[in-house]
């Protein structure tokens, strides 16, 4: 079962939607990307394209990860709402 969730949307919001392959991404040292990066990513690229924001993202996570190989799929969505 999932949750619904109903709100408005205004002009200027940025969405962004991501696997837990993104949030989960570990480094050589075994920690993870986490959801505070990952926010500050979102933060500080929000007023970009939003597909500069998914590039954005996936940059942060390739270096945080450097050598170490994916373990999991990485799917993220930016959704920018205009009007």
């Amino acid at each position: 079962s999932y949750d619904e969730v109903s709100f408005e949307l205004l002009a200027g919001d940025v969405y962004v939607f991501c696997t837990d392959g993104v949030s989960e991404a570990m480094d050589h040292r075994g920690r993870e990307f986490g959801v505070e990066r990952l926010t500050n990513v979102v933060l500080e690229s929000k007023k970009l394209p939003a597909k500069t924001i998914v590039e954005s993202v996936f940059s942060a996570v390739t270096d945080f990860r450097g050598e170490v190989p994916a373990k999991d799929d990485m799917t993220v969505v930016a959704l920018r709402i205009t009007s």
